[in-house]
C-alpha cells in the first residue's frame, strides 16, 4: 500500500459541515482521495485533449514547426555537454 500523508487545506466550514455529515470517519479520506483522483484524471484528459486538438489543427501547423525546430536543437545543444 503506498505512504499516506496528513494534509492541512482550509475549507468553507459550511462545505465541511455537509461534508463531514455526508461521511463518517476513515470514509472521509477515501472520498477526498477519490475525488482529488478524479479532478487530476479530468485535468489531464483535458490536457491530453488541447493538445491532440493542436497537433491536428491545420491553422497552427508553423507553430508546430517551430516547435518541432525548437526541439531539435535544444536536444542537439544539450547533446554536446
Amino acid at each position: 500500500m503506498p505512504a499516506t500523508k496528513r494534509a492541512v487545506y482550509s475549507i468553507r466550514s459550511d462545505i465541511l459541515d455537509r461534508f463531514n455529515a455526508a461521511y463518517q470517519g476513515r470514509e472521509r479520506s477515501k472520498m477526498i482521495e477519490r475525488m482529488m483522483l478524479r479532478v487530476l484524471d479530468a485535468e489531464e484528459n483535458e490536457i491530453a485533449a488541447a493538445a491532440a486538438q493542436i497537433e491536428s489543427d491545420p491553422e497552427l501547423a508553423s507553430y508546430r514547426e517551430t516547435s518541432d525546430w525548437a526541439d531539435a536543437n535544444a536536444v542537439d545543444t544539450f547533446s554536446r555537454f
